[in-house]
Parts: C-alpha cells; structure tokens; sequence
C-alpha cells in the first residue's frame, strides 16, 4: 500500500511499505561571523578522507529539506541508509560504529529516529565535518568514522535570531550579545508532521504510514574570563517517539512497533590561549532513555534502558619547536598530549525472542515471526574508558608527519555473569582490558595545488552494553578492533574546484556475533569471533561558489566482507558496491535552483529457495539459500530545490521548495513474500516528496 501521491506532497512520511521496516574548539563562540563568509574553499583536511560542509552550504542542498545535519549522508565515504532508519554506514562499518558529536559531546545519533531531521536545527550548524577512519590519536572507541557538528558562534554584539516554519517543523532561535564578556543563545524546535498526518488521513494513518513525533533545544553562553581565556556552556534535549504499525485481516500477523528516545547533554568548555600553547578542558554529563516495544500478533517483545554518562576531555597543544627563518626547509614541531574519558552506566530490561530484533549476520526476513522461545532479563553494566593520548605534528619543508598514540583502559562491569535461575542471587563481573592504539599520518605537498597523504592507525571500541546480557549476549565480551590503512590525494583544479581520491582498506576482528547452535552455551550467546574487512576508494569533486555555481560529485566503490569460524565469507549486511552521488546549485538574482541525483547499488540479502509446512505452527517456513548472496535492485532518485531569499532592512527572508523523488521513482527498500513463500514483491520507498517552507533571521 503506497500513500496518495497527493499527501505524500505535502509530508514527509513513509508508505507503509517503508514504515514496516579537531582541534578542540567545542563553543567557537567568538569569531565574527564574517570570517566564515570570507572563506569559500574547503579546508584542508583533518585526515585522509575527511570532508568537512559550512552549515550554509548544507543547508541549501537539495533534498535535505533545508535540514544542514542531512547533509552528511552525502559525502562518499558514507553508505545510503534504507529511508526512515537515519543509520551511518561508513567505510564497511555497522552504524552503532560511527561515534557523533555536536561540538566536543557525544550523543547517540545527529538524527531524530527514522532520521526524518537532524538534531540540531540548521540555524545552529556551523560546519559538518566526517573523518571515515585513520584519524588521530585525540579520537578513539570507534571502528567506524567520527561525525562532528560544529554549532554556530554566538555573536559578539546585538541581537540575533530566526523562525523557521515548514511543513514537518518549526523553529525558532535567539542569540543575545549582553555585554562585550557574556554572550547568551537558545533555541527549539517542535514537530508537527504527525498531527498534519492525522488531519489529512484520519487517525487510521498509522496503519500506513510510520509516523514521527520530535521535539528538540538548545543552549548555549559563552563568557570572555580573561584575556585569552573563555568558558562556554552547551545544553542539549531531545525527544522522539516513533510508531510503525503494519495492519493485516489475520490479528495473528498485525505487527506494531513503537520507539521512544530521549537524549538531554550538558558540558562545559574551558579554553586558554597563551603565545605558543593552548589549553582545553570539556567535562560533560548526559542521559539517555531508549525503550522499544513490539508486538507480532501476540507475541510482544520489548527493550528499555537508561544510560547515565560522565565524561572528561583534557588538551594542551604547545609549540616545541620552530627552525630560524633562514634554515633549510624551517622544521615546526607542535605537540599535543591530553586525557579522554568517558563513564558509563546503563540499566537494561528486555524480553521477547533473542532473534527480535535481528543483528547484524543473522539471516531473517521482513516480516519474519519470532521464534517460539522467549526470555527475560535485567542487568546494569558500567563501562568505563580512560584514554590519555599523546600526539605531534611536525613539519619539515613539505612534508608534515603526524605520529600519536592512545593508551586505552577500559573497565567493564557487569552485574549478572550468569542467568537468574529461582532466586539465585547476582554475581557479577568485573574486568579490566588495556589497549595500545598506535597512529600515523604523512602528508607532502608536491606541489603548490598537490598534496599526497597517507595514514594507519590500530582502533578499539568497548563491547555495547546491549550485548552484555547474560541472557541475550555474553557478558565476557571484549574490545572490538580494526586496522585502517589509507592512501590519498587532493588537487587544487582552479581556485574553486578540488579533486579528491582516497583509497582505504580495513581489518575487523573481535566483532560480537550470534553464536549459530539452538541450545549455545549458558550466557554465551555471543561470540567474539566476528571478522571482517573493507576495502575501496573514495572521489570527490568539489566547486565552490563561482559565479553563482557551486556543487560536487561524490562516488565510492567498495566492498565489505564478514565471517565468522563456523561460516564461509559473506557480504557485509549493509555492503553497497557503488554510491554516487551529484549536487549542483545555481545562485540567480537571489533565487538558489538545485538538483540531486543519488544512485547505489542495493544492499545484500539472503534469498529463500523453498518452503516447508509446519503443521505445529500452521505455517509454511522458509529454506534459505546461500546467506546475503542477491541483491536488492539498485536505487535512483532525483530531488530538485527553488529557493528564494530577500532582504528586508536588516531582516534576511527566505522562501523554498525542495522536493524529493522528482520522477516517482519505486525504489525497492525491501522483500516481502505471500505466506507459502511462491510470491515475492518489494517493499518500495518513498514517492513524491515536496516540503515547502520559509525562513526569517535578523
């Protein structure tokens, strides 16, 4: 069941069918704004493959919404996601991988659930940055990449603000210069989408459409303490709740699905700046409560859990040496050395099938019944990660050499080691796993317009506190790692336009997977035995603004394997050989036209080759064929963008249109099959897709 074309015009929503499935700076609150119009260039990258957007530049790409977060999806190091999961699939990397940040904090995800918006609204990004992998040794429990938004500064006089109001959202944002040493900003923004839903569809929408509720805000202050010194503050909430529902005549196979996530952050940043050094210090504090609740006809499965998180960011770079002006190629050695921490707690319930929901190398099918078996748990980890890092950047004429090591300690506790069987009481376990993450970067600038640049580092990321059950995990699980090598070139074309390639290849091992037995061992459900790879090559070519004309094309070919002892090699479950990826904007008389072309290959899954009666059940179960050996057909779309912006005194006033899937194009999403598994038809994503909308900042 697909949506009217004319709903789908007005809405963001999914048919059904889709519904069923640094440097430290944290607060830069005190550049003036105008330098960061004066820089139209990208700027040089942080590490192999990093890609950093201005918030401006993102905001006006087509198909976004006007949203600057979604932006990211873009870049090529990053994998298309399935519409309405907001995932980041980088480098061959599982999305729970990648670690984001809004300024210095990490917070679970930079979208809403279903990845309708991003979590900051577009008034308060000043830049997106994205370093796939191989980066310093200031970042670490990540196997993927590190997403960064970077909030805007707050003025340094006056006040300023902004209303944005569209059909999904509205926003609002006001940011006060009180006095030359104290600056104030806040903001919010509310969804509506559902209500418009209901208002237009009736309240029987949900059983079509997987319809989103969202709030967020923001806060932010920063003082001037002293020459060369400031004190910022970052408040961060918010709230999402999400319901799918997929209605059928038969009660027994009406499935429903409802996801709730509230995320609040706030951290304060400390910065000193003396000739040669600069000093930094982030603390930060942070909750998040995430529940999921799901019914396959009568057999309900449900996940909760609160996580509490302390967390501590320390760094002094400091210039160590700088050569006499005459000296041959005047060698420069910066040195940066600091402390990275973070503390965690989480309280966990689930019940329900182990299978439900599935991980990542399990082979279901949309749609698939759990299992007969159904369990209960509730356990409380703490995970804590101690990470002092030692790094220097050293340049001799043209080459810059990058070496830095981070020296993890990880303590892992969690309170049951075994099953609760009748009143048996806890007891836990409490381990204690230190890690050596060892980098190294090399650029050379063999010519004014050409760098070269090569790095590798070893990285290590705790186990998930999900996986830590002694029911539905292993409680015994230890750091995942991967080794990530990567080679690169960047090319000034003209004063405007850039060619990027960056090759990558990356080794897995230690991955968390499902121990395949029927009865595994007690609280071994999960093995470390999990082993992969990646490997591939990014481009990007980019043209700044010039004359009026700005945009780039972004294309990846990769390929990402997994396997485990007990299996054969397979495809990663999120694998996508080829992504491409086209913008392009033309800036007129105050009027912004822009397209988006997005082509990939679709995501691997595993086929069913037959079907058996189960008299038992009164169901017909599937045979499999060989795991993730088909495709889904490959995915095209096209999005289009109108925009015009005025100024009205000292009042900027911009009116849009962005509209996604220009051609109506039936992008397959998903298999489905009839219930003795003879017919297979697809699950298709997102028709037309028009969000209007309009802006106001002083």
């Amino acid at each position: 069941m697909r949506l009217r074309a004319a709903i789908a015009l007005a809405l963001v929503a999914a048919p059904r069918a889709a519904a069923a499935q640094d440097d430290g700076d944290v607060y830069q609150a005190d550049e003036p704004i105008i330098e960061e119009v004066e820089v139209r260039a990208p700027p040089p990258r942080a590490s192999s493959g990093s890609v950093a957007i201005r918030g401006d530049e993102a905001r006006t790409t087509p198909g976004t919404q006007g949203d600057a977060v979604k932006a990211v999806q873009n870049l090529p190091s990053v994998g298309r996601s399935a519409f309405g999961s907001g995932q980041l699939v980088v480098w061959g990397a599982a999305p729970g991988d990648t670690r984001t940040y809004i300024d210095d904090i990490e917070v679970p995800s930079l979208y809403h659930l279903g990845g309708i918006r991003g979590l900051v609204p577009s008034y308060w990004v000043r830049s997106i940055d994205l370093s796939p992998g191989a980066f310093g040794a200031e970042q670490g429990r990540a196997l993927g990449g590190i997403a960064r938004v970077e909030t805007r500064s707050l003025p340094t006089e006056g006040v300023h603000g902004s209303v944005a109001v569209d059909v999904l959202d509205a926003s609002a944002g006001l940011a006060v210069a009180a006095s030359p040493q104290a600056r104030f900003g806040a903001g919010g923004r509310y969804g509506y989408v559902d209500r418009i839903l209901e208002a237009i569809a009736g309240p029987e929408i949900g059983d079509s459409v997987a319809v989103p509720r969202y709030h967020d805000a923001i806060v932010k202050v920063a003082v001037n303490a002293g020459p060369g010194q400031e004190i910022g503050i970052l408040g961060i909430h918010s709230g999402d709740e999400l319901e799918r529902i997929v209605s059928d005549s038969d009660p027994s196979a009406r499935k429903t699905e409802m996801r709730s996530l509230y995320v609040e952050r706030i951290g304060m940043r400390y910065r000193i700046a003396k000739e040669g050094t600069t000093t930094l210090v982030v603390p930060w504090f942070g909750v998040d409560r995430a529940k999921l609740e799901s019914r396959f006809g009568t057999a309900p499965a449900a996940r909760s859990s609160a996580a509490t998180h302390f967390a501590l960011r320390a760094q002094h770079e400091r210039t160590l040496f700088v050569a006499e002006e005459n000296e041959t190629f005047a060698p420069r050695v910066i040195g940066r050395f600091g402390f990275d921490g973070l503390a965690t707690r989480t309280q966990s319930e689930r019940s329900g099938s182990s299978t439900i929901p599935p991980r990542e190398g399990d082979v279901f099918l949309f749609g698939q019944p759990p299992g007969d078996e159904t369990s209960t748990d509730a356990w409380t980890t703490y995970v804590v990660d101690l990470a002092p890092f030692g790094a220097a950047t050293i340049d001799i004429g043209p080459v810059t050499i990058t070496p830095g090591l981070r020296m993890n300690g990880t303590i892992v506790d969690v309170s049951r080691a075994t099953p609760r069987v009748s009143m048996t009481p806890a007891v836990g376990e409490t381990r204690f796993e230190p890690t050596l993450d060892p980098r190294l970067a090399v650029r050379v600038r063999a010519h004014a317009r050409v760098d070269f640049d090569v790095a590798a580092g070893l990285h290590h990321q705790p186990p998930s506190p999900d996986d830590l059950s002694s029911v539905f995990g292993t409680p015994g699980l230890g750091a995942a790692q991967a080794i990530v090598v990567t080679a690169g070139q960047s090319t000034r074309l003209s004063d405007s336009t850039t060619l990027e390639v960056v090759g990558f290849h990356k080794s897995l091992d230690g991955l968390a997977v499902r121990i395949p037995a029927p009865n595994p061992p007690l609280a071994h459900v999960l093995s470390p035995g999990g082993k992969g790879r990646a490997y591939g090559a990014n481009l990007l070519l980019r043209q700044s603004p010039f004359w009026g004309f700005s945009g780039f094309v972004s294309y990846a070919i990769s390929r990402a394997d997994r396997w485990a002892p007990w299996t054969n090699e397979r495809l990663f479950d999120f694998d996508q050989t080829h992504v491409l990826t086209v913008v392009a904007n033309q800036e007129i008389a105050g009027f912004t036209f822009g397209t988006r072309l997005r082509a990939s290959s679709g995501l691997p899954r595993t086929p069913v080759v037959g079907a058996y009666y189960d008299a038992k059940g009164d169901k017909y179960d599937p045979i499999f064929g060989d795991h993730n050996s088909i495709r889904l057909p490959a995915f095209f779309q096209l999005d289009a963008r109108a925009q015009y912006a005025f100024d009205a005194g000292p009042t900027n006033i911009a009116v849009f249109a962005d509209v996604q899937n220009v051609t109506n194009r039936q992008n397959p999403e998903e298999i489905t099959y009839a219930f003795d598994f003879r017919d297979v038809r697809y699950i298709t994503g997102l028709p037309v897709l028009a969000v209007l909308g309009a802006s106001l900042e002083i």
